[in-house]
């Protein structure tokens, strides 16, 4: 079922699609970690300014970053690297994230290790720090080529650095991956987008991603959406407007009914909160 994305963000998608310019390394941690609830629907053939790194000390962080046990059997290591591992999980345990994350980035970087990448990354969210996630990204995607979460993480950073063509290229392999077919895939898309990147490389990326998909309404919804968020108002009625117009056109077959009249009512709603902001002087 096409709904479990919903579930995922909530019966109202709009209550949640609302642009900050400053991404709280919380926010940021929840979207690059957190997947869909659900059972993912099955992948079908389409109709179809780097944070300030600051000290990680909370309980909840901690708790975030301590939580994954690494199955140290199941590795290769030479007894050094062995030390710096766990050195590494020490200092995380003791509420030096930073630290625990350097230290586990030197020894995956040297090791090429799969799992030793994969706690990196993780470590490096706790650390909120942006430079940190995207390297340990970038580390994952080269060691662990088949992983769609390093694909995901490597979108969402490499659009926030304006690296549009290198975002386009990291969903292009996010998505050959994803166990989700690509409706789910957009949607999600677009609210990580407006959730992680700022109005003028988002809206790049998604325009981009709109002409890759031109026969998919759910990217007309998609990219009306984030303009919305974005104050891109113009091209928020023009697409939310192609939404509606679109909808009654499918084949019933090819779209959930659910998720029809879920599209039909946010678009509605969206649509009368763009004409009505823009016509405020002071947004």
């Amino acid at each position: 079922m096409f709904l479990y994305f919903y579930q995922f963000v909530g019966k109202d998608l709009t209550g949640i699609i609302q642009f900050k310019s400053v991404v709280l390394g919380g926010l940021l941690l929840h979207l690059l970690l957190l997947g869909g609830c659900g059972q993912p629907a099955t992948k079908t053939s389409p109709e179809q300014q780097t944070s300030s790194p600051k000290t990680v000390s909370d309980d909840s962080t901690q708790a975030r970053a301590s939580q994954d046990e690494l199955n140290l059997s199941s590795i290769d290591l030479s007894p050094e690297d062995m030390y710096r591992v766990l050195l590494a999980e020490m200092l995380v345990v003791k509420g030096d994230v930073h630290s625990g994350y350097k230290v586990m980035f030197e020894v995956a970087t040297r090791t090429r290790s799969p799992q030793l990448a994969e706690r990196t990354f993780k470590l490096s969210m706790a650390t909120y720090d942006l430079k940190a996630i995207a390297s340990a990204a970038a580390l994952w995607r080269e060691v662990s080529p088949q992983q769609p979460l390093a694909w995901k993480a490597s979108y969402i950073m490499q659009a926030r650095d304006g690296k549009i063509q290198e975002a386009l290229s990291s969903w292009d392999r996010f998505q050959a991956l994803s166990p989700n077919d690509l409706v789910h895939d957009l949607m999600e898309t677009g609210v990580r987008m407006t959730q992680a990147v700022q109005p003028e490389n988002g809206m790049a990326f998604l325009q981009q991603l709109h002409q890759k998909f031109p026969q998919e309404v759910v990217m007309n919804y998609v990219l009306g959406m984030a303009a919305e968020a974005y104050k891109e108002f113009d091209v928020a009625i023009e697409q939310l407007e192609k939404t509606l117009q679109r909808l009654p056109l499918l084949d019933p077959a090819k779209i959930d009914a659910a998720l029809k009249q879920q599209l039909y009512r946010e678009s509605h709603h969206l649509l009368a909160s763009a004409y009505l902001k823009s016509g405020q002087s002071d947004l």
